[in-house]
């Protein structure tokens, strides 16, 4: 996985909840990629799924600080 693409990701999530459509609409990574690091986040426990969209964590946000500020 592109850790750049995880960075760009992670920075959308720290605005708030977002669907792997709107990920993909706002970002232009494939809708497979996008699954995939949306997958690997939900294995490490730094977002969760919410009515049909993802969300950090809290764990998330304390793990991925440094890099959601653009």
């Amino acid at each position: 996985m592109s850790g750049n693409r995880k960075i760009i990701v992670l920075r959308i999530f720290a605005k708030g909840p977002h669907s792997v459509e709107e990920l993909v609409e706002q970002t232009k990574i494939p809708q497979s990629s996008v699954y995939r690091i949306t997958n690997t986040l939900m294995e490490e426990g730094a977002i969760q799924r919410l009515l049909g969209r993802f969300a950090l964590t809290t764990y998330g946000r304390k793990k991925y600080a440094g890099l959601l500020e653009n």
